[in-house]
């Protein structure tokens, strides 16, 4: 949609608004609108829109049949206000203790046979920018948990990776509820972001499962596997900064690394199954990073 820029007096410069988002958001002469100001664009909003809450009820017929997605599901999906019924009392108790897995939403009223969450929080656009990245770095950061392990066999480098991968959940959740609700201040990218915050916790999630799982006593040949892993934080990195207008020259330094590595990871060169098991991982983190550079470097 393009409008023209009108002149009013000597140095004022004005556009009209259209008609139909005007009737869409009830605005009225001498209403006040948000603008928020994007390298060359300018982000126009109506507050009213903010005072319209998304609600929702979702009964529960028993603890046996709970799952937190009927949390999270309608929390991605941008309800403000979630109503649950039961005549289970210990639905309840269930809700309760998954509430920490959603940022800004809290138990605000219970009952005999029902409870309300709600959303206590504002977010905003400019939000999602931050926390977008904030769950980037957690990738870089467990990354440097698993090497620091790996280097000085240190068990609380391990644990750290199993909780990094609950604040990646919150903030995976907390970023898709803001891409449904178009709060990225980037509409004509949220498919690409929301493809990018999926990715990202899958990676955490992988890095938990080798936390979980591997003996790393076992593993024979760590300067190769802490090699592989200095390459994937290289590789992010290369994605992290990345800008659309310079992603072309950086393609084809990706494109090299991500071969080399590919063919490192080959279980035939593996001591035993321990690293054999260890590989299957990493190379499920190469992919990742390989869907990554796919839509990162057009960001």
């Amino acid at each position: 949609m393009k409008r023209k820029i009108n002149l009013v007096g000597t140095g004022t410069l004005t556009i009209s608004l259209p008609s139909s988002w005007v009737k869409k958001n009830n605005l009225q002469k001498g209403e006040e609108l948000e603008i928020t100001e994007k390298n060359n664009e300018l982000i126009l909003s109506s507050e009213k829109k903010n005072e319209e809450k998304k609600e929702i009820t979702i009964d529960i017929p028993s603890s046996t049949n709970f799952s937190r997605r009927f949390i999270q599901v309608p929390y991605i999906q941008g309800y403000d206000v979630i109503k649950f019924t039961s005549n289970d009392p210990k639905v309840f108790q269930k809700i309760e203790e998954n509430m920490y897995t959603v940022i800004g939403f809290e138990i605000v009223e219970q009952g005999k046979g029902y409870c309300i969450v709600e959303n206590i929080t504002k977010q905003k656009g400019e939000d999602f920018e931050k926390i977008f990245f904030r769950l980037f770095n957690l990738v870089f950061t467990v990354n440097e948990y698993l090497i620091e392990g790996m280097r000085k066999d240190n068990k609380e480098s391990y644990k750290l990776m199993i909780q990094i991968e609950d604040l990646a959940n919150k903030l995976d959740l907390f970023c898709r509820r803001l891409i449904n609700l178009q709060e990225t201040n980037q509409i004509q990218v949220a498919a690409s972001y929301y493809f990018l915050t999926r990715s990202l916790e899958g990676i955490t999630d992988i890095y938990e499962d080798i936390a979980k799982k591997i003996k790393f006593n076992r593993i024979v040949n760590k300067d190769f596997f802490i090699s592989i892993l200095v390459s994937f934080g290289e590789m992010l990195q290369a994605i992290r900064e990345s800008k659309s207008e310079t992603w072309s020259n950086n393609i084809g330094k990706f494109k090299k690394k991500y071969h080399e590595i590919e063919i490192k990871l080959d279980i035939e060169s593996a001591k035993n199954k321990e690293e054999v098991e260890l590989m299957g991982y990493l190379y499920a983190i190469l992919r990742y990073i390989h869907g990554l550079s796919e839509e990162g470097f057009m960001l």
